[in-house]
C-alpha cells in the first residue's frame, strides 16, 4: 500500500489540490485511494490539521494517535496534504510513517519561482492579518535570499534528505506546468496515484488573486481598526470586512482607487542575476532525478523581471475617496 504526502509549499495551488481530494474523496476511494478525514477542520478546508499540531497525532498516547493509526491500518493507499508539512524534517516524516504503521512515504513538493512566491505570500499574509509593508518584507527577505525560506526552496528540500529508502521525494516544477497549461492536480494524481484527476471543481477557485488595491486597503483598514480596538486580530478584521463583499464593498474600494493610480509604486527584481540562475541550476542538478516532469534550468522559472506593486499607507490617507471608504467600513468592522 502506498502513502503519498503532499507537503506544498504555500502558494503552489495547495488549497485547490486539497479541496479536490477532499470533495472528490468518494471517487478516489473507488480507485483505491483514501484521503483521510482525520484532522480536516471543514469541507471548505481540505488540509490536514496534523501538519500544524503533530504533537496531537504522532506520539503514542497523544489525543489523535489512535485515529491516525486506524487510518494507517486501512487496506488502501493513502494521500495526505497540508502546506504546513513543508517545514517538517525527515525525522518528523519518519514519525508519521511509524504512527501510520506504513512501510514507506512518498513526499510531493511543488517548486515555484521564488519571486512570485514571495509576492504572493506577502499578499496572503495581509489577508491573514499582518500589516508589514511590501518594502519592509522585501528588505527582510532579499537581504540574503539564499537564507530565506520563501526565496530558496533548497532549504525546504534539504530538510527531507536522509539515507533512508523508506521516505522518497518527488519534485514538481510548478511554473513549467503552468506555462504548458498542464492541470497541476491532474498531473499529480496521474503521476503519483495512477488516477485521472481531470475533475470539475465543486467550489469557486480558492484563494483567487486579490488586487493590490484591495490588499493595501485591507492593510490600511486593519491598522485603522486596531488603533481603535487593539484586541481585534488582523485576521478577524479581514473576516468581518470580507463578509461585506456581497454588499459591494470590494467594488466600492476599487472605485475609490480610481484616482490613486499615480500613487502606485513598484519594486522590480531582475531575474538575470547569479542567485536566480544558480538556484535553478542547483535544483536541477541536486534534485533532477526527483523531478516528476523533465525540465531544464532555463525553463524551471520565468525569465523576465518581476514587478511587485504596492502603495504607502500614508499616501492612501491623502486620497479623499479612500478615506471615505475607510470611514464607512471601520464602524461596520468594529460592530
Amino acid at each position: 500500500m502506498k502513502t503519498i504526502v503532499h507537503v506544498g509549499p504555500h502558494k503552489t495551488g495547495t488549497t485547490f489540490i486539497q479541496q479536490q481530494f477532499h470533495l472528490h474523496s468518494t471517487y478516489f476511494r473507488d480507485k483505491g485511494w483514501i484521503y483521510p478525514e482525520v484532522g480536516i477542520p471543514s469541507p471548505q478546508h481540505g488540509h490536514h490539521h496534523l501538519a500544524y499540531h503533530p504533537e496531537d497525532y504522532l506520539p503514542p498516547g497523544s489525543r489523535h494517535h489512535d485515529e491516525l493509526r486506524a487510518v494507517g491500518s486501512e487496506a488502501a493507499n493513502l494521500v495526505f496534504s497540508a502546506e504546513g508539512l513543508c517545514v517538517w524534517d525527515h525525522g518528523a516524516f519518519e514519525a508519521l510513517r511509524a504512527a501510520l504503521g506504513r512501510p514507506s512515504l512518498r513526499l510531493v513538493y511543488f517548486v515555484r519561482d521564488p519571486y512570485d512566491t514571495f509576492y504572493s505570500h506577502w499578499k496572503e499574509q495581509i489577508k491573514q492579518g499582518f500589516t508589514d509593508s511590501l518594502p519592509e518584507r522585501h528588505a527582510a527577505e532579499f537581504a540574503d535570499p539564499r537564507a530565506s525560506r520563501l526565496l530558496n526552496p533548497l532549504i525546504d528540500l534539504a530538510r527531507y534528505e536522509a539515507d533512508d529508502t523508506r521516505i522518497s521525494l518527488a519534485v514538481y516544477p510548478y511554473d513549467h506546468l503552468m506555462a504548458k497549461r498542464m492541470d497541476i492536480f491532474a498531473t499529480l494524481t496521474e503521476t503519483e496515484l495512477g488516477v485521472d484527476g481531470h475533475l470539475p471543481p465543486k467550489h469557486k477557485a480558492p484563494n483567487a488573486a486579490t488586487s493590490i488595491e484591495l490588499t493595501e486597503f485591507l492593510r490600511l483598514l486593519i491598522v485603522t481598526v486596531q488603533a481603535k480596538a487593539p484586541q481585534l486580530t488582523g485576521r478577524e478584521i479581514r473576516h468581518r470586512f470580507y463578509a461585506l463583499r456581497r454588499g459591494g464593498a470590494f467594488e466600492a474600494v476599487e472605485r475609490a482607487f480610481a484616482g490613486a493610480a499615480h500613487l502606485r509604486k513598484s519594486i522590480v527584481e531582475p531575474r538575470q542575476v547569479p542567485f536566480y540562475r544558480d538556484l535553478a541550476e542547483a535544483i536541477c542538478a541536486v534534485h533532477g532525478s526527483r523531478l516528476a516532469v523533465a525540465v531544464t534550468p532555463g525553463a524551471l522559472f520565468p525569465q523576465g523581471p518581476k514587478v511587485m506593486d504596492y502603495y504607502e499607507l500614508d499616501d492612501l490617507k491623502t486620497v479623499a475617496p479612500i478615506r471615505v471608504e475607510i470611514e464607512r467600513y471601520t464602524p461596520q468592522v468594529l460592530g
